[in-house]
């Protein structure tokens, strides 16, 4: 466990004659109870920073020569990859309409949105729930891409660029908003997994929590000036975080 070592004190201490021993003792310990209070708070702050703040809120690879998954769709038997324009047209007469939300309303607009959708659940309602993993098979195709978009930074992924006989995968936070362009010629052929934390040990992972690490990091960096000031310099100046090697 990382810990906060003392590397330099200027703190001033009091004239023993000016006050009494009682409350020098008092003193000294609101001094050391002040100082371990910052030590534990900096160690906490900076721990969850290193272990939450990797990373990013959306994500995507191509997956070049990736092994077959060997998928099977009842009614209809294994599917051959790439996905060819009869297949593909067989699979459609098993699927429903993916619909459109629009605020509290759910529609299906083929004008906005043509995806079909096989045995598909709704993941908003899976308990523990935290984001969403992709991953497009090979079936030839332009358009598709994926517009993820947090806060006020958006990315844009592709899913087409090896699209013909290679997979690729895309994930994104469950708090992040994404939108699927239209495919404009031929069809994509995806998986859509649902990424659901199980741990009670841990919180559920999102974006919004890294934002919150650094809001109270900054602020304790802020106040440490002020908290100098009131104690007339009785915590340390100056404190370091160890890093593992």
């Amino acid at each position: 466990m990382p810990e906060v070592i003392e590397l330099d004190s200027d703190s001033q201490t009091s004239d023993a004659s000016a006050s009494s021993p009682e409350s020098s003792s008092n003193e000294k310990a609101t001094k050391e109870w002040s100082v371990k209070y910052h030590k534990q708070q900096l160690v906490s702050l900076f721990d969850k920073i290193s272990t939450k703040s990797a990373g990013t809120y959306s994500t995507s690879k191509e997956l070049l020569n990736a092994p077959s998954p060997g998928l099977f769709v009842h009614g209809h038997g294994l599917v051959g990859l790439p996905l060819m324009a009869p297949v593909a047209d067989s699979l459609i007469t098993l699927c429903h309409r993916l619909p459109l939300g629009k605020g509290s309303e759910t529609t299906v607009d083929t004008k906005v949105r043509k995806i079909w959708e096989l045995n598909a659940s709704d993941s908003e309602k899976d308990h523990g729930m935290f984001g969403t993993l992709v991953i497009a098979l090979p079936s030839e195709h332009s358009g598709g891409d994926v517009v993820t978009t947090f806060r006020s930074e958006k990315k844009t992924f592709q899913t087409s660029t090896t699209s013909a006989f290679d997979c690729s995968y895309l994930a994104w936070y469950a708090d992040v908003e994404h939108a699927v362009e239209k495919v404009t010629s031929r069809y994509q052929l995806i998986l859509t997994y649902n990424l659901v934390h199980t741990s009670t040990a841990t919180e559920v992972p999102s974006p919004q929590a890294v934002l919150n690490s650094n809001m109270h990091m900054e602020n304790f960096f802020e106040s440490w000036p002020k908290q100098l000031e009131l104690e007339d310099g009785d915590i340390e100046p100056y404190m370091a975080y160890i890093l593992e090697h």
